[in-house]
């Protein structure tokens, strides 16, 4: 089959608007988060009428099942075969990590340990997935610390892929911000994966972290997906493409609000030199490589994460093995993503904009309060307004 490619659509009609062109002529498939669509029909809604107009196939990337914690997830999976019935989605991937243990939650993917108990945990959650759509993936992750070095990552997915039978989604940026962050070599990181396990390949853009964000001035790589797609990301797929035997799509992601009306034309370019760079590796298909399977059996699993996830609050002794900078900038981030949660409920973003400095000290006291575990806006909102010290404006916490 021949590659196609695609682009993200987020639940805005200003973006979709100003990609218009794209989504109308040059783009061969959609990529959909479909969790943005639970309990808005509005969104539902939007999205079926860009399948139906456009006449495009739906790719459906997800964000809400945590592959590295015992599962799988019924319930969510449930929700997505609804979403797999209306839009009839090609491929289903997910995010590799953990975001999950016992009463916490945050809503980001942490690296997992390269031990056979992950591999277990991840290939019970990716089948229960092809339960649902037949062909599945999971994403490389980009953070701030490794579990493990991130140099014997490729071998910890091959086990992945080897044991669940999954495919594999590259995604470029995040080789490049995790490799960044934790000292490995991007091109010798690729060149160990078995790249005849993609089936989509990740392009995007990113920034830097300011240099008083941690203590020791440490500048870390931010997967913002809000710029253009580096340098470095044209040249390795351009590498790479004719080893891609597995090959189905390669996406072009941009979070909808970090598009500009004066950044369209740039964009569209990008999308242009995308369709070029696999028009001409498409009659190419050379040996995939890579490293063999590699895992170890230290550690326990569940208590890692639970550890893992109290330290990004505390930083306690225990895990002291890991990047103590990174730990702290993922806490950092943490806070910040559900300080973003809380505003996108109209009445508290209100406040936020009357009075910042009274919502900001609420929101503090809230944190401190109540542990992260909530990956949905809608439950952080909730539980924000149950504080019995939280009465609104003006009040103190």
């Amino acid at each position: 089959m021949a590659v196609g490619v695609g682009i993200t659509l987020g639940p805005n009609g200003d973006f979709l608007r100003r990609v218009a062109p794209i989504v109308e002529g040059l783009v061969d498939y959609v990529e959909i988060t479909p969790e943005t669509l639970w309990g808005r029909s509005d969104v539902g809604d939007f999205f079926a009428d860009v399948q139906q107009r456009s006449g495009l196939p739906f790719v459906a990337h997800g964000v809400g099942l945590s592959l590295g914690s015992p599962g799988p997830d019924l319930a969510h999976l449930e929700r997505i075969a609804q979403d797999h019935e209306r839009f009839g989605f090609a491929w289903y991937s997910e995010h590799l990590g953990f975001w999950r243990a016992g009463d916490r939650a945050v809503a980001l993917a942490l690296p997992l340990p390269h031990t056979q108990e992950a591999v277990d945990t991840v290939s019970t959650n990716l089948r229960a997935m092809a339960e649902v759509v037949p062909q599945v993936a999971f994403e490389n992750w980009a953070g701030f610390f490794a579990a493990d070095p991130a140099e014997r990552d490729p071998g910890f997915f091959h086990a992945i892929c080897d044991q669940s039978g999954a495919s594999m989604l590259l995604d470029l940026h995040n080789v490049q911000t995790h490799c960044h962050n934790t000292g490995a070599d991007p091109d010798a990181y690729v060149d160990a994966l078995d790249l005849s396990r993609v089936v989509e390949i990740h392009v995007a853009g990113g920034g830097w972290s300011e240099p008083g964000w941690v203590p020791s001035g440490r500048v870390f790589r931010l997967d913002g997906h809000d710029g253009p797609v580096t340098d470095w990301q044209w040249t390795t797929l351009a590498r790479i493409l004719p080893r891609c035997s597995g090959l189905r799509g390669v996406t072009l992601e941009r979070l909808p609000h970090t598009l500009e009306a004066h950044q369209v034309p740039a964009f569209i370019g990008e999308f242009e030199r995308l369709r070029a760079l696999v028009a001409d590796a498409a009659v190419e298909r050379g040996p995939a490589g890579g490293q063999a399977p590699c895992v170890t059996d230290h550690g326990d699993l569940v208590d890692l994460e639970r550890r893992v996830l109290v330290a990004l609050d505390a930083l306690e002794p225990e895990v002291s093995d890991l990047d103590m900078d990174g730990l702290l900038l993922t806490g950092r981030i943490v806070q910040k993503l559900r300080f973003e949660r809380l505003c996108t409920d109209p009445e508290l973003a209100g406040w936020f904009e009357t009075n910042p400095q009274n919502f900001i000290q609420t929101f503090r006291a809230y944190h401190r309060a109540v542990p992260p575990r909530f990956v949905w806006a809608k439950d952080e909102v909730e539980a924000f307004r149950d504080q019995p010290w939280n009465h609104g404006p003006g009040t103190e916490p």
